[in-house]
């Protein structure tokens, strides 16, 4: 005799199937600077040039098909240190700067600006303190990072921070390390700062957003789906529709 399906309550106490994955709709490096600069001095001690199956093995990964090889390689293009032509790496005039001990602190910043999403944060702050961990979770999220990547977003956003001198005077303020001066950059256009006002059913939501960074994590997930549920609300989405 079969046995029929087992339905499960809602609110019985046992777990929700798991979330689908959402993809963010920008993009942001999943390797920090640090780990790109490893592997720009590898290929200028080649001449400036090498075969990616070179690079993958001296970054001591076995396949090109290696994910967090192709993460490096990626994020070394989005720091503007790395072109690719078929299966052969280049480095562009930034990585050779960034590879010569003369202009690397130059090249650090301009590597660092050269990710929309991170030249966004610091132009959004600049001249104030950072929000804490939280906040900047918040604005990667306006900017179309996914709550799923927010937090490694974050992470890779700060080490690299580090690493370009930012936080040189403290890590409460994302300020151009001494002796640097603002590159011009022509990058794509992101949302605009959070200075003007909000439909109200937002705003309100957002006074209640976790500035200080004191929040824990379940805490914080909680406060982000209250504001999706009114962001649908407002723009009058049904709760579950799928995006195009």
């Amino acid at each position: 005799m079969g046995t029929k399906p087992r339905l499960t309550a809602v609110g019985s106490g046992e777990a929700p199937p798991p979330a689908k994955r959402t993809m963010s709709t920008i993009s942001f490096p999943y390797a920090d600077l640090a780990e790109v600069e490893k592997a720009v001095a590898h290929i200028a001690g080649s001449g400036g040039r090498c075969l990616a199956e070179q690079l993958s093995v001296w970054l001591g990964h076995s396949t090109l098909n290696s994910g967090a090889y192709r993460n490096k390689v990626a994020a070394a293009k989005m720091f503007a240190v790395l072109e690719g032509r078929r299966r052969s790496l280049l480095l562009t005039e930034l990585g050779r700067r960034l590879a010569d001990p003369q202009g690397v602190r130059q090249a650090r910043v301009e590597a660092f600006l050269a990710v929309p999403l991170y030249r966004h944060i610091f132009e959004t702050y600049r001249g104030k303190r950072l929000p804490g961990a939280m906040g900047v979770e918040l604005e990667m999220l306006r900017q179309g990072v996914s709550r799923t990547q927010v937090k490694a977003a974050r992470q890779v956003f700060g080490r690299s921070a580090e690493k370009a001198g930012f936080f040189e005077s403290g890590k409460s303020n994302l300020l151009l390390p001494k002796g640097t001066v603002l590159p011009d950059t022509d990058g794509p256009a992101l949302l605009p700062a959070a200075a003007g006002r909000y439909p109200k059913v937002i705003e309100g939501i957002l006074e209640q957003a976790p500035w200080s960074g004191e929040w824990n994590e379940q805490a914080f997930d909680r406060w982000s789906e209250l504001l999706v549920s009114a962001a649908r609300m407002h723009f009058n989405l049904p709760a579950g529709e799928p995006r195009p």
